[in-house]
């Protein structure tokens, strides 16, 4: 899978151990403004969507989905 690492970042694809983080990412007033299909009743909605986009890596089906994380 994907993976660039700098000093403060790190560009990686998406794991299942995100959903909790993507969900509470989710909840912040300034996410819900501007990506209002990425807001997510709880956990397991989140992890179910992380799922869908996880399976899709292998194939190349849809847009690559990346976590953007700081180091």
């Amino acid at each position: 899978m994907f993976r660039m690492e700098t000093k403060r970042l790190i560009i990686r694809g998406f794991s299942l151990s995100d959903a909790e983080a993507i969900f509470y990412f989710s909840q912040e007033d300034s996410v819900k403004q501007w990506l209002p299909d990425q807001v997510y009743s709880d956990i397991y909605e989140a992890k179910e969507t992380l799922e869908f986009l996880i399976s899709k890596y292998p194939h190349r089906e849809s847009p690559l989905v990346l976590a953007v994380v700081e180091n």
